[in-house]
């Protein structure tokens, strides 16, 4: 008697990518997320949709200027890129 059996088919497991990001210091906080918004935002897309690159499952923007303790934090924004899979998600954007 033989026994076969099938690969097991995992599904695709989500990827992000984190980025935090710091402002310039000659810009202010609002001109900062002024630019990231109209600027920044909208090439990412262009170079992913160049790149043949499906475009993130989301894309998420935090905007900080203290912490809970009202101190600094080091950085303006934190970004969430989610691509549907690592290889949507890494290989894609660093080819």
């Amino acid at each position: 008697m033989s026994t076969e059996t099938s690969p097991t088919v995992q599904p695709s497991t989500p990827y992000t990518i984190l980025a935090f990001l710091r402002r310039a210091p000659h810009l202010t906080p609002t001109a900062f997320r002024t630019y990231y918004e109209t600027q920044h935002i909208p090439l990412v897309h262009r170079l992913l949709a160049a790149a043949n690159v499906p475009p993130p499952l989301s894309y998420t923007r935090r905007y900080l200027e203290t912490s809970i303790a009202g101190d600094p934090v080091g950085f303006d924004c934190v970004t969430e890129l989610v691509f549907e899979n690592e290889g949507v998600g890494c290989e894609g954007l660093w080819k």
